[in-house]
């Protein structure tokens, strides 16, 4: 009998021993999460501001101000300068607009290039004076060269990055450097 009592309380305290593991919460490290949101800001603003530049460089529009046009520019006043060399495009939100995408933009997109965005060969620097995204400011620059037409017939460019993402409400700095290189498929 004494030995059943002993097995018994034996099983008893093992499976106690793994109720009492199996339920243990697992612990997620919040750096992982708060990575994975920074480079997610950092692609969506840098796609952004490739999505203004290149919206910019293609339209003849000088004021996007419009409830019909789904642009990231459609709150925004372009200003062209064709005199000077490099030419300059600047993209004003002025004091802070809302564009298609629901996000509020503040400040100017400044873009210098040398010749048109689709020939091959062209060079576009965009930069920034006190532009905001939801009250994260960018600042650096971003670097365009248009290097042709690849092996599928398509023009790419290469895109090099130097700049930070200031979050809003003092939540951190994020350092964006990089090259990338983009392929226009269509349109």
């Amino acid at each position: 009998m004494k030995t059943i009592t002993q097995t018994a309380l034996i099983v008893f305290a093992c499976a106690m021993l793994l109720t009492i593991q199996s339920c243990k919460k697992e612990v997620t490290t919040p750096a992982k999460t708060t990575d994975t949101k920074n480079q997610l800001l950092i692609e969506q603003t840098i796609n952004d501001v490739h999505t203004i530049t290149f919206d910019a460089l293609t339209s003849g529009t000088l004021s996007f101000k419009s409830d019909n046009y789904s642009s990231l520019l459609g709150c925004a006043s372009v200003i062209y300068d064709t005199t000077s060399k490099p030419c300059t495009r600047t993209i004003d939100y002025g004091s802070g607009c809302t564009t298609s995408d629901g996000h509020i933009r503040k400040g100017k997109v400044v873009i210098a290039y040398d010749k048109d965005y689709r020939k091959p060969g062209s060079t576009i620097t965009v930069s920034f004076i006190n532009y905001f995204v939801d009250d994260n400011q960018m600042t650096g620059s971003i670097n365009i060269i248009n290097n042709g037409y690849n092996g599928n017939g398509n023009l790419y460019y290469s895109m090099a990055v130097s700049g930070q993402v200031i979050l809003a409400k003092n939540a951190g700095t994020i350092d964006c450097t990089g090259n990338f290189t983009c392929e226009w498929i269509a349109g």
